[in-house]
């Protein structure tokens, strides 16, 4: 089974090579105290739904799920925290884009 992300055609082994790779990458961005850049976070979901749908056309479950973005208000309002914590999350783990913070939600 191969998975098409941003014109590039992948099997399902490479799908999964590429996933770990790209948390890797975040990872270490993360330990440098930068937050992972907006062309990883795009990349990373399309990955992601890219094996995705690979496994709901094998009949089975997905493993991967998928991701949306989301401002820090709607992440508070979501979560029930408060707009200062949604603030320190994205800085945790989202991305800075357009003038403001997103953080990736499972759908």
């Amino acid at each position: 089974m191969s998975g098409l992300v941003g014109g590039l055609l992948l099997d399902g082994d490479d799908l999964h090579t590429v996933s770990r790779l790209l948390v890797m990458a975040e990872q270490a961005r993360r330990r440098n105290g930068l937050p992972p850049t907006d062309r990883l976070v795009r990349l990373r979901a399309l990955v992601d739904n890219a094996l995705a749908e690979q496994g709901t056309q094998r009949g089975r479950a997905s493993a991967a799920p998928t991701y949306r973005q989301v401002t820090t208000a709607e992440y508070a309002r979501l979560t029930g925290c408060t707009e200062r914590t949604a603030r320190r999350h994205a800085r945790q783990r989202g991305a800075w884009d357009r003038g403001r913070w997103w953080i990736p939600i499972k759908e």
